[in-house]
């Protein structure tokens, strides 16, 4: 998650990073684990994950990585790495131009627990050929 500083005497954009831990509780609730905030830094060139959102039911689990600019779909799947699915097959990733999105869909039946990793690579590529600054990664827990 990107927060931009909007202070009027800002000569950059800035921004930071918020990381939120979430573990499930034995009712199979989540509860927040932990917090972590980057300090302001300069936002660079180039495409910016705006969020990162899970949907779905535990058959066809969803995330959802939103971004600030269009993206050249001809650089979506070569950036995407998923990885922790083990046995457990594979994931489709398809881009949503409209929303400028990239949805991920991970396979049903994981075991309960599982950490899944997904990594945007710099090999993104707006539609002006900018390419995103530094890999984004987030994690989903089965």
């Amino acid at each position: 998650l990107h927060i931009p500083d909007a202070s009027e005497n800002s000569g950059t954009v800035t921004v930071a990073d918020e990381t939120v831990t979430l573990r499930r509780t034995t009712g199979g609730d989540y509860a927040i684990a932990g917090l972590a905030v980057t300090p302001l830094a300069p936002q660079l060139n180039g495409p910016h994950v705006l969020h990162a959102q899970t949907g779905g039911t535990t058959d066809a689990r969803t995330v959802a990585i939103a971004f600030d600019s269009d993206l050249d779909p001809a650089t979506v799947m070569q950036a995407i790495t998923v990885s922790g699915l083990g046995d457990g097959g594979s994931a489709m990733v398809r881009y949503d131009a409209p929303t400028r999105t990239i949805i991920v869909t991970l396979p049903g039946g994981l075991p309960d627990m599982t950490k899944v990793a997904i990594t945007v690579g710099p090999s993104l590529h707006d539609i002006d050929g900018n390419a995103l600054s530094q890999a984004y990664s987030t994690t989903v827990i089965s």
